[in-house]
C-alpha cells in the first residue's frame, strides 16, 4: 500500500512539474501579445538569421518585452541539431523525463 502511494506521489510530482513549465511558457507568451520573445544573442550564437516574425509565433526581445527572463534565451546544440529554449521549456522537459523514467520502472504487482 505504501509503495502505491509513493508511486502516485512521484507521478503527481512529475505532472506538477510539467504544469509549472507549461505555465511559465504561457505567462511569457500571453504577456507579450501571444508571441514568444526570442533572444538575438542566442540567435547569433547558433548562427540563426532571418526574420523571426515569419517563422511562427515569435518576436525579438526588445525594451518593451515583458518577462524577458522567461523568454527563449538559452541556446543549445545537441549533435547536429540546435535551438533556443526557455526556462519553461527546461522545466517542462524535466517533468516529461520524470514521467518516462517512472514509466520505465513500472512493475506489475
Amino acid at each position: 500500500m505504501a509503495k502505491r502511494i509513493f508511486r502516485l506521489v512521484v507521478c503527481f510530482a512529475a505532472i506538477l512539474v510539467i504544469g509549472i513549465g507549461f505555465l511559465l511558457n504561457i505567462v511569457v507568451i500571453f504577456g507579450n501579445g501571444c508571441t514568444m520573445p526570442i533572444s538575438t544573442r542566442a540567435m547569433d550564437i547558433l548562427n540563426v538569421s532571418g526574420p523571426v516574425e515569419t517563422k511562427g509565433l515569435y518576436s525579438i526581445i526588445s525594451a518593451e518585452t515583458k518577462f524577458k527572463f522567461l523568454a527563449d534565451v538559452i541556446p543549445y546544440k545537441l549533435w547536429k541539431y540546435g535551438g533556443i529554449a526557455s526556462i519553461g521549456d527546461i522545466v517542462l522537459s524535466i517533468g516529461i523525463i520524470g514521467i518516462i523514467i517512472k514509466g520505465m520502472k513500472l512493475r506489475t504487482d
